[in-house]
């Protein structure tokens, strides 16, 4: 009887034990979870045994929105208590926008953490969740309402040296609000310049005032086709490509789009028919209200227009290019020589 008993009380101790050291329902790319409801199939992240997690994550981790598990797929809703804590190697972490709160002590002592994304979804972040993680110098929060915070959720050296960046229009909120007050430095985000678009020696160029700025960009022409075409014999082409592009640039919102449209002229004149001879190009730009045309020849007289035939302006390019800013928005034309260029301002 008394074998019996033992032998039960070790089978209960050796249970506790075994929950103890395994304390999530699973795991799935190196993330470990548990089931917060089988009804509503939603998840939050752990950490894999005991609470000292610092060999488990490490590097940057990006948490899914998502994660299926014995052929259901969850919602990731919530960083459990403790998830994070003491992982010395993680660097950075990037947390969904399907997840609402952040749990007691979920960072703390991350001494590796450097950066951290805080979606929009996110309305908590409990007590300690980064409190000892002395090397963070960004926080990126998209919350428009600035999240509940704990007197200890950051720690003072955070707030003194990390950068934190809100939405656009909502630094006021979070220099009012408890704690994130705090915060030192609270910034916007910066927008790209928008790009200028030229054309010369036969290439579109790109400039930006953004420095380390990257263009991207869409080319299209009326002629192409992306499907066969029918035709009796005979295709009438037509010589104008329009570009759009932005700019983009680390730290910074992307730019707005800008617009231009390339000509092809033959001599001076410009033409509807690509089957010519000594074509060159002319493009026109329209950005901010400064009409831009470029390709030209250096001294070349270009006039502009109104759409009523009236004369607002005559320059000659200087570097194969010419501005001009009209004092109204609508249809401009540009003369080049004999011909003209319609362009929408």
């Amino acid at each position: 009887m008394k074998q019996n008993i033992f032998k039960k009380l070790m089978l209960i101790a050796l249970l506790l034990t075994s929950n103890a050291i395994w304390a999530y329902d699973f795991e799935s790319g190196g993330i470990y979870y548990n089931i917060t409801s089988s009804s509503d199939l939603t998840v939050r992240v752990t950490y894999q045994g005991s609470s000292n997690n610092s060999a488990v994550y490490s590097g940057s981790v990006v948490i899914p929105e998502k994660v299926t598990y014995n052929g259901n797929e969850y919602s990731v809703t919530s960083i459990g208590d403790q998830a994070f804590y003491g992982c010395s190697g993680l660097t950075s972490v990037t947390i969904p926008n399907s997840v609402t709160s952040i749990g007691d002590r979920a960072f703390s002592y991350c001494k590796g953490l450097t950066s951290i994304y805080i979606p929009e979804s996110v309305t908590r972040i409990s007590l300690e969740a980064f409190y000892g993680c002395s090397r963070i110098t960004r926080i990126d929060c998209m919350a428009a309402t600035p999240p509940l915070v704990y007197n200890k959720t950051f720690s003072s050296e955070i707030y003194t040296k990390a950068t934190l960046n809100v939405p656009k229009g909502c630094a006021e909120a979070y220099q009012k609000a408890d704690y994130w007050k705090n915060f030192t430095y609270i910034e916007e985000p910066k927008q790209c310049a928008a790009p200028v678009i030229t054309y010369a020696d036969g290439k579109l160029q790109f400039a930006c005032e953004t420095a380390g700025a990257e263009y991207m960009y869409t080319l299209t022409a009326s002629d192409a086709k992306s499907s066969f075409e029918k035709s009796a014999g005979s295709v009438d082409l037509t010589a104008c490509y329009d570009i759009t592009a932005y700019a983009v640039a680390e730290g910074y919102k992307n730019s707005e789009k800008v617009t231009a449209t390339l000509y092809w002229i033959n001599g001076s004149d410009v033409s509807t028919n690509i089957n010519q001879t000594e074509m060159r190009g002319v493009m026109a730009t329209c950005s901010g209200g400064i009409i831009t045309v470029s390709g030209l020849t250096d001294g070349e007289t270009v006039m502009f227009y109104n759409a009523n035939g009236a004369l607002l302006y005559t320059g000659t390019a200087q570097n194969g290019t010419i501005s001009y800013a009209p004092s109204t928005s609508g249809v401009i034309i540009v003369k080049i020589g004999k011909t003209s260029i319609k362009v929408v301002n």
